[in-house]
């Protein structure tokens, strides 16, 4: 089984998040194949159970790790291999608050997760 939940923040984290979801596999449900689109959020996500496996557009492949920080996309094809067992927690920020929260750039996000922009030395 696969189940979904998303909820709205607080008013007083509403200049800062947009919202909160929650992604949880079964142990013995198939491996679910979800296209990730192109969005303008700023994402931290969090894996607490198997980790999901990211398939980018020329086919390489990554394993999530278990702290995560996504940046907006505007082109990066990506699909989600999850297994069962997965389970995920992210909060969606609003477009400018990581960098009123941070300090950290928008622009140094943009297309880019963490621990590709590390690997990268950028």
């Amino acid at each position: 089984m696969h189940e979904n939940y998303s909820a709205s923040p607080r008013l007083e984290l509403k200049p800062y998040v947009r919202a909160f979801a929650q992604r949880r596999l079964e142990k013995n449900s198939a491996e679910l194949v979800e296209p990730v689109p192109t969005c303008l959020d700023q994402i931290l996500n969090f894996e607490f159970g198997v980790r999901p496996v990211a398939e980018l557009g020329d086919a390489s492949r990554f394993t999530i790790h278990r702290l995560s920080v996504v940046g907006s996309s505007a082109y990066r094809p990506i699909n989600m291999h999850l297994s069962g067992g997965a389970e995920s927690f992210a909060i969606f920020f609003q477009p400018l608050a990581f960098l009123q929260l941070f300090r950290l750039p928008l622009s140094s996000l943009v297309n880019q997760d963490i621990r590709r922009a590390c690997r990268a030395g950028k």
